[in-house]
């Protein structure tokens, strides 16, 4: 049950992040475009991965800098 409640905070606090922060959003935008981008290229799915993993750490970042 607390787990439940943790991940509905962590959610609720990532919509606020997005629903607020004007870099967020271009942030969002660039990250499909890239995703995007990646499947039109049809690069490997390591390469994939890699650019998933380097979206997740930018994001991270923003939400830490909010």
């Amino acid at each position: 049950m607390i787990t439940f409640t943790s991940f509905r905070h962590a959610f609720k606090g990532l919509r606020s992040v997005i629903s607020r922060e004007r870099n967020a959003k271009i942030h969002i935008f660039f990250a499909a475009l890239a995703i995007c981008a990646s499947i039109l290229f049809r690069i490997s799915v390591f390469q994939l991965a890699l650019v998933i993993f380097a979206i997740i750490l930018v994001f991270f970042a923003e939400v830490t800098n909010t």
